[in-house]
């Protein structure tokens, strides 16, 4: 790990001590620390030139998004980024322009915020809306704008450059309906009734020092013969001698199909994020990158790799192996990684299924024969990865005698023990 990445490291790790202090501290104002970005336009602008806060997801984690956030490669920043614990981290000056909304005007007129998360599952914490209704209303007071949704918005309701749209130049989503506008607007005016000045930081607390000592396990990397597994960095040695001879774009293609493209130096997959090997099922994969550069350069470079993740895990609530159901029987799925549908088989016939978390199926079970069944739940994510979970259960729905019947659990729809 270099120093650059040692010192946000050890920064991120004191937000975490700091987070235990959270209570006490929050009536002082938010602790909020300055990791500068380099990625924004310098612009001396007064804060009364700010009209608009807009709100992000990181789609991702808080440590990935700061990083990627103070990556030359990203193009992209944010003046704040907010943690699921409460926790501010600063990378842009408000009165600098952040690259954040994929609208120049919309960037040169608003703060941008981006809070750990994702815009189709949340996730998004009482922690995280506090301090970041704490945050705006002390910015928008600064600012004198009103506290309501016409100047507080989201980074879905950002115009296209061209007029054509919203979600900025690439049409984003986010904050998506996980987001509670509601729940949030209320505690921004409720913070707005004596704002607070957060206090700024640049220093290191000591505890995170003793944190540091923890090595980062190493990424997995692309190359010919590896085994790889989770995000696997993926780039073109050769390609960066050529950069300047020539080279304009670098396809990736995985099994032969294109996944990513990049015409900016240093060519990387996902602009130096790295592939998402649990997006194929394990086994042995061809990955491609194709070279192209001027009088007609060509260039390729294959790889034989190897993906090894761990297998999808399904955690089922409201059904035990040998338990007894009656009535129509409810199992909620959780799996450990995002799958594309749920499946729920009773004796290999299909009888529920959902597309969408949270994963629900249900079951009559009036409808089978009593005595033992076998349930399956079976799941596939969208790059073909497979799991299931076999069941053995009890139907028990004929009448029983009256103490037996309570012990069994009542009323239609109970799970037997």
């Amino acid at each position: 790990m270099g120093s650059k990445g040692r010192q946000l490291w050890v920064a991120l790790a004191a937000l975490a001590a700091a987070a235990v202090f959270g209570t006490a501290a929050q009536a002082a104002g938010l602790d909020v620390l300055f990791l500068k970005s380099g990625n924004h336009t310098s612009s001396a602008r007064k804060i009364g030139s700010v009209n608009r806060i807009v709100i992000h997801v990181t789609e991702g984690s808080f440590w990935g998004a700061v990083t990627w956030l103070r990556n030359p490669r990203s193009h992209g920043s944010s003046h704040y980024v907010i943690s699921r614990g409460g926790d501010v981290v600063q990378l842009v000056s408000t009165s600098d322009v952040a690259w954040h909304a994929g609208n120049r005007w919309v960037n040169r007129h608003s703060i941008g915020i981006e809070h750990e998360g994702f815009t189709k599952r949340g996730g998004f914490t009482d922690a995280q809306y506090r301090a970041s209704a704490e945050l705006v209303a002390y910015l928008a007071a600064r600012a004198g704008m009103p506290f309501d949704r016409e100047h507080v918005i989201g980074h879905d309701e950002v115009p296209h450059p061209s007029g054509k749209g919203v979600g900025g130049a690439n049409h984003h989503t986010d904050p998506g309906k996980k987001w509670n506008w509601d729940r949030y607007m209320a505690l921004v005016r409720e913070y707005a009734r004596d704002p607070v000045k957060p206090t700024y930081t640049t220093k290191i607390p000591k505890v995170a020092l003793l944190a540091a000592a923890k090595p980062k396990p190493k990424p997995a990397r692309v190359a010919p013969g590896a085994v790889v597994k989770g995000l696997a960095l993926w780039d073109v040695p050769r390609v960066q001698r050529l950069w300047g001879k020539g080279v304009y774009r670098v396809e990736f293609l995985v099994d032969g199909k294109l996944l990513w493209q990049d015409r900016v130096g240093p060519f990387a997959f996902g602009r130096g994020r790295g592939w998402d090997t649990r997006t194929v099922p394990n086994g042995r994969h061809l990955l491609t990158a194709k070279i192209y550069g001027r009088k007609d350069y060509r260039m390729l470079k294959r790889y034989h790799v190897r993906v090894n993740n761990p297998p999808v895990q399904l955690a089922l609530d409201g059904v035990t192996p040998e338990s007894g159901l009656r009535g129509v029987a409810s199992i909620h799925v959780s799996p450990s990684y995002p799958v594309q549908r749920i499946v729920l088989y009773v004796d290999g016939k299909p009888v529920s299924r959902d597309g969408s978390a949270p994963y629900e199926l249900r079951w009559d079970t009036t409808t089978a024969s009593e005595g033992q069944h076998e349930l399956t739940v079976y799941a596939r994510t969208a790059g073909g990865r497979r799991a299931a979970t076999v069941v053995p259960v009890v139907v028990a729905n004929g009448d029983l005698p009256a103490t037996l019947d309570v012990a069994l659990g009542g009323p239609a729809g109970d799970i037997l023990p």
